[in-house]
């Protein structure tokens, strides 16, 4: 018999309030559920932006010992987050460039695009080590590709904002919020087919925004219908779940949405500040976080990227990176 990873999910703005109270902040590091039962998920640690310093040369470190960080290039308000290999890649709210982040140097380094600068860089995603930025303020998706980053979608899109790549189909997903419409397309950059149009149906999106690789699919963000959908890449229905309100299992409003090695699907709530996480079929197995600044804690919390075992949180107001471990250990 299936159960619940947390025991006592229910409904209603009630249990809501008490699950979110039942962080245990005593711990060092705080797990989900909290003792006695099992730990499914635990907190590892946190990437603050003000721990971190532009990545420069030795003259570039001289500089900054005479004169200080340049203000303009301060790391502040992360929204999309994203592991590739040792690195970490971000979108900030404050920066209009792609952000690199070495963990291990406690440094970053910017990108920009001279010809074609970043307004409104939003969504992040990956092929190999080619990535993937979406700009909604220009309608544009970059790439950084050997170092550089350039223009690569510049025409056909509204308001670019969710990514995802599919390795298998060679495929990059655009989700197109102003366009209500998933948009595919190959490598080299040709629009092979689009998902969705505007409506109130399973087949339908409202405003989608986040999204990300599921499988040999992806899930989408549907936003202002509140649920969360997956599609066959090859724009069929594999399943949807979600619905507006205040208490567990539904939305107020969901962000960021990944798929684990289990199949379980996580999504950020940024007025719940929390992450619930659940089964394929959309069934509530916890939730992870509550609002504040302590470890595990969360303020308006946007993109979410994952690895094997560590999922990445960008919690937003309080300006960095939360980093989890995925115990697994059963459904």
């Amino acid at each position: 018999m299936r159960r619940n990873w947390q025991n006592g999910i229910r409904s209603g703005t009630a249990l809501m309030a008490a699950v979110l109270v039942a962080v245990p902040c005593a711990l060092a590091n705080p797990v989900w559920p909290p003792p006695p039962d099992q730990a499914r998920v635990e907190f590892v640690n946190e990437i603050r932006c003000e721990d971190l310093s532009p990545e420069a040369g030795f003259f570039g470190k001289i500089g900054r010992f005479l004169g200080g960080d340049d203000p303009d290039e301060k790391l502040g308000l992360p929204f999309a987050v994203l592991p590739v290999g040792e690195m970490l890649y971000l979108t900030c709210q404050n920066l209009p460039a792609l952000v690199r982040i070495d963990p291990q140097e406690e440094s970053y380094k910017l990108f920009r695009c001279g010809d074609s600068p970043l307004v409104t860089p939003v969504s992040l995603a990956a092929c190999g080590d080619t990535v993937f930025v979406s700009d909604s303020g220009n309608g544009t998706v970059y790439r950084l590709i050997d170092g550089s980053l350039e223009p690569w979608i510049t025409e056909g899109l509204v308001r670019p904002t969710g990514l995802a790549v599919s390795a298998a189909d060679r495929a990059v997903y655009i989700v197109d919020t102003g366009d209500h419409q998933v948009k595919v397309f190959d490598l080299a950059g040709s629009m092979t087919g689009h998902i969705g149009r505007r409506g109130e149906t399973d087949d339908d999106l409202n405003f989608p925004t986040f999204a990300a690789s599921a499988g040999t699919g992806i899930l989408v963000n549907d936003t202002l219908n509140y649920r969360i959908k997956k599609f066959e890449g090859t724009g069929e229905l594999l399943g949807a779940f979600g619905k507006e309100g205040n208490g567990p299992g539904t939305f107020s409003r969901p962000k960021g949405v990944a798929e684990d090695r289990a199949g379980n699907i996580w999504v950020v709530d940024a007025l719940f500040d929390n992450i619930q996480i659940f089964d394929p079929s959309g069934r509530l197995l916890l939730i992870v976080g509550r609002s504040g600044q302590a470890p595990g804690e969360f303020w308006s919390p946007a993109g979410i990227g994952m690895t094997k075992d560590l999922i990445y949180v960008a919690d937003t107001f309080n300006n960095r990176i939360q980093v989890l471990k995925n115990l697994g250990g059963g459904s």
